[in-house]
């Protein structure tokens, strides 16, 4: 049975647990983000291609973040992705563009509200803008086609490190092309 005593003990144990996995996850997750970035800069060095990523990557995270806002605005996930963005990036310098970058997101938000004002929305509009995003998502491939450079993922043996580059991935193009361009 639990009394006050042990339910406060064990809460003030969880409290130091989580603050030590905090205190030594944040700097490897902002080593691994420096890194990630490194490693897409050496396989983005074609304007053309960033320029074709950061488009496809405008558009994706955008229409991504609009349909988490339940397509009623992407205001707060838009700001929850800034701030992400802010705890992971490695120095100060990166701030400048995290703007840059919310400034872009809360202007194809707008933009995106006004599409949904002018369409006679139907139940298929979530799907055809989840179809738009993976087709977004996809196409920079094409641009590493076109400019024969190599491409940071690659689909060979699927493994848990794999699915999380694909996520890092989907979540980071954006900031890593605009980072690439603007840095």
């Amino acid at each position: 049975m639990y009394t006050p005593k042990s339910i406060s003990t064990r809460y003030i144990r969880n409290i130091r647990e989580s603050s030590h996995f905090i205190d030594t996850m944040i700097p490897n997750v902002r080593t691994n983000f420096k890194k990630s970035l490194e490693d897409f800069r050496d396989h983005h060095k074609n304007k053309w291609n960033l320029g074709f990523h950061f488009l496809c990557g405008l558009i994706y995270t955008s229409i991504f973040l609009f349909l988490l806002g339940g397509m009623t605005g992407a205001v707060w996930p838009i700001l929850l992705y800034a701030l992400l963005l802010i705890a992971l990036v490695p120095s100060w310098e990166y701030l400048m563009a995290i703007v840059l970058i919310i400034v872009l997101l809360l202007f194809m938000n707008w933009l995106l509200m006004k599409i949904k004002m002018k369409m006679k929305i139907t139940t298929y509009f979530p799907i055809i803008l989840m179809m738009v995003i993976v087709l977004f998502y996809m196409a920079p491939e094409l641009s590493h086609m076109m400019t024969k450079e190599k491409t940071v993922l690659t689909w060979e043996g699927l493994s848990i490190v794999m699915l999380w580059k694909g996520i890092e991935n989907f979540l980071f193009l954006f900031p890593y092309t605009v980072y690439s361009l603007f840095l």
